[in-house]
C-alpha cells in the first residue's frame, strides 16, 4: 500500500485485514492526538468549530451548575474541561493517551479557582469511573472506536454512572450515506470510523439515552468536508 493512499472502506472484515497487514502504520484510537500542538477544535475548520461551539453553548452548558460533576470522555489535553471549569464542581477527564493526560495535569496544577479537575489515562472502552456524573461530553471519542460493541459498552458504562435526567452532549463525524465507512490514511497513521446515522443513534438509545436535539453539518455548509461524511451534534438525556 502506498504511504499517501487514502482508503474509504465499507466492509468491516476488509478493514480488519488491512489493519492486520499494515500493523506498523496503523495506530488505534486517539494516538494521533499526541501531537504537541493539539488543542480542542484546533483541527476543525472555522465553520465547523463555530457551529460546534454554538451548539454546546446553547444546548449543553445551560444544564451545568456549580454543583455539577461532569465527565469529559476522550478529553485529550483537557481544553474543553478547562473551558467549563468555572461553571461546575468537578470535571473528570479520560483519554487513552498518557502524554495528553500528563499535559492536562500540568496545566491543571497552574489553574486557580473553578471546579476540581481530575484526569485519567485510560482506554475509553475499559474506563473505571470513580464517581457518578450529572452530565457528560463525548466530543469525537467514538469516531476512533471501530467496534460497535465497544462503543455500546462505553455508553452503557456512562449511563450506569449518570443520574436520571442527566444530559450528554456528543459530537462526531458520521457517514453521509447508508453505509458505515472506515477511513484508513497511512500517510499520518490516521484511522476513523464514520458510522451511519441510524446505527449511531440506536447505540445511544440501547445504552439508555434519549435524543433531545440534534443538528448536522454537511458539505453544503462546509465545502472543505468530504462528501462521504457529515458532522453530527447531538444532545441526549439519560432515561
Amino acid at each position: 500500500m502506498k504511504s499517501n493512499e487514502r482508503l474509504f472502506i465499507t466492509d468491516w472484515l476488509e478493514f480488519l485485514d488491512i489493519k492486520r497487514r499494515n500493523k506498523r502504520l496503523f495506530r488505534r484510537a486517539f494516538d494521533w492526538k499526541r501531537e504537541k500542538h493539539y488543542k480542542w477544535g484546533g483541527w476543525l475548520s472555522p465553520i465547523l468549530l463555530e457551529a460546534q461551539n454554538r451548539f454546546i453553548a446553547e444546548k449543553f452548558l445551560p444544564h451545568l451548575s456549580k454543583e455539577s460533576v461532569v465527565l469529559d470522555m476522550g478529553c485529550a489535553s483537557g481544553d474543553f474541561a478547562f473551558s467549563i471549569a468555572d461553571k461546575v464542581k468537578e470535571i473528570h477527564g479520560y483519554d487513552i493517551s498518557k502524554r495528553m493526560i500528563s499535559r492536562a495535569r500540568r496545566i491543571a496544577k497552574k489553574k486557580r479557582g473553578g471546579g476540581e479537575l481530575r484526569f485519567y489515562a485510560q482506554d475509553a472502552t475499559k474506563a473505571k469511573f470513580l464517581v457518578n456524573f450529572d452530565c457528560a461530553a463525548i466530543l469525537g471519542a467514538t469516531l476512533y472506536i471501530f467496534d460497535d460493541r465497544e462503543v455500546l459498552s462505553l455508553l452503557k458504562n456512562i449511563a450506569r454512572h449518570m443520574k436520571k435526567g442527566g444530559m450528554l452532549v456528543a459530537v462526531d463525524s458520521l457517514a453521509s450515506g447508508a453505509d458505515t465507512i472506515y477511513l484508513y490514511r497511512p500517510l499520518d497513521s490516521y484511522s476513523a470510523c464514520y458510522r451511519n446515522e441510524g446505527d449511531y443513534f440506536r447505540m445511544f438509545d440501547k445504552a439508555g439515552f434519549e435524543l433531545v436535539e440534534s443538528d448536522v453539518i454537511t458539505q453544503k455548509q462546509e465545502p472543505l468536508m468530504d462528501s462521504r461524511q457529515v458532522r453530527s451534534l447531538a444532545l441526549f438525556r439519560k432515561k
